[in-house]
């Protein structure tokens, strides 16, 4: 029987540092691109055409992280469930959660660096964009309907109820980028058990950040630069020096300090009013520490 391990969510919450710690163990065959997006649209449930998505189909554990997953929660949930009934497989679903206003902004920034976001868009600009689309259908900026429906992949447990409906519990893992932040080591721990791997693997591992936002000066460059890295992905997982030495040169000649998102109290509390009921939720339903519900509500995230 195959296992899958599917990071399913979220975005800019540590899940290519989660895929790169699982990856390192040896255990996996590696997703030919991290981010699959197999189950965001209508598929084949045949196993052995999901198994052309990775690298070694000669192993019996498989990983990929596509956070895309609980962003569309209503069609990916519902694809990956049928999937799961249809083939005889071990299946694990791991979602690592974000203060949501941190990762609003993380996320602007984010996509500010990969040129989907003009450079005189500010986040608060941005942001009543989102909000005249999520209302009104309206697109403003040029900007796309992912980038505009952004705020909305933070309705955690909106999103995390879908999958919730379809799989039983022992099939989910959920876990915060603060914690992988703050305890990696512990992390680790809980999530090797879930996968039921050995993580003896981690005891001296070297827990490093992947995918960090960065600022640059020419986006010209930075444009050429992207597709490079798009191209070269998954060669990129198999040699992570070579790739951190070229990013060293690249930032050395384009590099420049990441833009500041600066908010006005008033953007706060639209924000923090926006998430208000679905962190609400969350914190009742005990799928993760109210502790961290209370702190995220608090508004205060970096």
């Amino acid at each position: 029987m195959n296992k899958y391990v599917v990071i399913a969510g979220t975005e800019k919450s540590a899940t290519t540092s989660l895929y790169k710690y699982l990856l390192d163990s040896d255990v996996f065959s590696e997703s030919i691109k991290k981010e699959t997006d197999y189950f965001r649209s209508s598929i084949d449930l045949d196993e052995r055409e999901y198994l052309k998505v990775f690298r070694d189909r000669g192993r019996l554990s498989f990983l990929e992280a596509s956070p895309g997953y609980l962003s569309e929660s209503r069609i990916a949930s519902k694809n990956i469930y049928d999937f799961y009934q249809t083939n005889n497989i071990n299946l694990k679903l791991v979602f690592c959660l974000r203060d949501p206003l941190s990762r609003l902004k993380s996320s602007f920034l984010f996509h500010k660096s990969r040129l989907y976001i003009g450079e005189d868009i500010s986040f608060e600009k941005y942001f009543d964009a989102c909000m005249v689309f999520e209302n009104t259908g309206k697109k403003l900026y040029d900007l796309s309907e992912w980038c505009l429906s952004v705020p909305s992949h933070g309705l955690y447990y909106k999103h995390l109820s879908d999958f919730k409906y379809f799989f039983d519990e022992k099939l989910i893992f959920i876990e915060t980028m603060e914690s992988v932040a703050s305890n990696p080591n512990q992390v680790m721990e809980r999530l090797t058990k879930f996968c039921e791997i050995d993580g003896d693997f981690y005891n001296d591992y070297d827990f490093k950040q992947s995918n960090v936002t960065r600022g640059f000066a020419n986006p010209c460059l930075q444009k050429v630069a992207l597709q490079f890295n798009s191209i070269f992905e998954g060669f990129w997982y198999r040699h992570p020096n070579i790739k951190n030495k070229l990013m060293k040169i690249y930032f050395g000649i384009n590099g420049a300090d990441k833009e500041k998102v600066i908010l006005s109290d008033e953007t706060r509390s639209k924000i923090l009013e926006y998430y208000k009921d679905d962190l609400f939720s969350l914190k009742e339903s005990g799928w993760i520490e109210s502790n961290v519900i209370d702190l995220w509500m608090e508004g205060n995230g970096k």
